[in-house]
């Protein structure tokens, strides 16, 4: 079988900019539907699988910042973005960080205020044209009384959610309206411990927070993403905790 190319047209609400994708969703179906995400802009789905010929693609947008910031370059969108199919809907979740007036610095570095969060859903169906609800927003200030003691170096002090640097939302794949964050003192440092939280958004309580290992992190950039493949291991005999099998 030889590889071929095909142009394929899109609709009329395609982004007027060029998309930049970072993120695939597959749909499925009979007509093998995937999805590529600019999780600035939207989402380009193309029914893979249709009869050539056939093929287009369609743009759905994806639900705006919580604070419109045009003509301002945003950075990367994965460290305050993520989109997933989760339980017949297409959920997407934005953080948005609030920075002390006067505290940013030109190497980077601010002082947290807290933040804020919204998680939005779009349903699935066949023509993938359905509307965006948002399901919930949360703030920081919800959160605090549930934040446990974190495991610090001696001589720092307990960091509180309001002071910690929070990014990359991860949307969970099984649990609905669960996101995970990753947190850190200062989103610079590469030698010091970070945090997982496992923020269940619709109740507004902390579930969990797992300490994460940051030295080769970079910022929020990409560091970790959610996956279903633990699905398909079968633990074996012996070690359950430690040892998988695909047989």
């Amino acid at each position: 079988m030889a590889w071929s190319c095909e142009t394929i047209p899109t609709n009329k609400d395609t982004a007027n900019s060029h998309p930049c994708t970072t993120n695939t969703i597959n749909i499925g179906g009979k007509h093998g539907t995937v999805g590529w995400v600019d999780l600035w802009q939207g989402i380009l789905f193309c029914d893979v699988l249709a009869a050539e010929g056939r093929r287009a693609l369609r743009y759905v947008p994806l639900p705006p910042p919580l604070v419109e910031k045009r003509g301002v370059y945003m950075g990367p969108p994965r460290g305050c973005r993520d989109i997933a199919g989760v339980d017949g809907f297409i959920k997407c979740v934005h953080v948005q960080v609030r920075v002390v007036p006067g505290s940013s610095t030109y190497e980077g570095g601010f002082t947290s205020d807290g933040w804020s969060a919204s998680l939005w859903s779009m349903e699935i169906t066949d023509s993938l044209s359905e509307p965006w609800y948002l399901d919930c927003e949360l703030d920081s200030t919800d959160l605090c009384d549930s934040l446990p003691e974190l495991k610090v170096d001696a001589g720092t002090a307990q960091p509180t959610l309001q002071r910690l640097h929070i990014g990359q939302p991860t949307l969970s794949l099984q649990d609905d309206g669960v996101v995970y964050f990753l947190t850190k003192i200062d989103h610079r440092d590469d030698d010091l411990n970070g945090w997982v939280l496992a923020v269940d958004t619709a109740k507004k309580t902390i579930q969990g927070v797992a300490e994460f290992g940051c030295e080769r992190t970079l910022g929020f950039e990409l560091v970790y993403i959610a996956s279903r493949i633990a699905e398909y291991l079968q633990a074996t005999p012996g070690d359950t905790d430690k040892i998988y099998s695909t047989d």
